[in-house]
């Protein structure tokens, strides 16, 4: 076993959303878990040859438990169909330290964030960890519908300074967000995304229109489904 996996339990499992499920795990022997900053991600090993990568959405508390979402994807390799339909409470798996590709730039004047379905996940850290610093923050969040929008009562829980706009294609007529508005709206802020390839080829162009180092985007689809 590589020193950077940590055997643990699955502790909870719970639907957040249509298609979307949230799994809490802890470690066997008790022993409190690495802390992490808000963006990382962990490894969930279920079985020898299935690893994937889940963003972290509860932000770092007394490192008792770690908690993962995962959205299940209707052309699954493998691991969304296996959690949903497999993964049990009290099942014994392994999981790696957090990482960090995605990092939050607490020190920003402005933070504007724009998910689209289970790319919310790194985002509920975010924010909360915002909200935390009494910092001023933004987030479009889109889905099909309501019933597919995950963590919508997590959000608002935090809201304080923030503010929340919500883009459900049943309520839009299937109209999509409009990234270059949201860009021309903040230009200073710091932009961050995460969601389905098509949406993420959309934000990098219309973030041409402000410097590089205030974009920033998560690229999901190599690691989770």
């Amino acid at each position: 076993m590589s020193a950077k996996e940590i055997p643990a339990r699955v502790t909870q499992i719970r639907y957040e959303a249509a298609t979307i499920v949230s799994v809490e795990v802890a470690p066997t022997d008790g022993s409190t878990l690495p802390a992490f900053d808000a963006g990382a991600h962990i490894d969930l090993i279920l079985k020898d040859d299935l690893r994937r990568s889940y963003s972290l959405y509860k932000p770092y508390t007394d490192g008792k438990s770690y908690s993962v979402a995962i959205h299940r994807d209707p052309a699954s390799r493998g691991g969304s169909q296996y959690i949903h339909d497999t993964l049990r409470v009290g099942q014994k798996i392994k999981i790696s330290t957090p990482k960090n590709n995605f990092p939050l730039k607490e020190d920003a004047e402005r933070s504007i964030f724009i998910a689209g379905g289970i790319g919310i996940t790194p985002m509920v850290c975010m924010v909360s960890r915002l909200a935390e610093l009494g910092k001023p923050w933004e987030l479009h969040y889109g889905a099909r519908s309501r019933a597919n929008a995950a963590f919508l009562d997590e959000i608002a829980a935090v809201a304080g300074n923030g503010r929340l706009i919500t883009h459900f294609d049943d309520e839009k007529g299937g109209a999509l967000m409009n990234l270059d508005a949201i860009f021309a709206s903040e230009p200073n802020a710091h932009f961050y995304c995460c969601g389905p390839e098509p949406m993420l080829a959309a934000y990098e162009k219309a973030g041409r229109a402000v410097d590089r180092s205030q974009v920033h985007v998560e690229y999901f689809s190599a690691t989770e489904e």
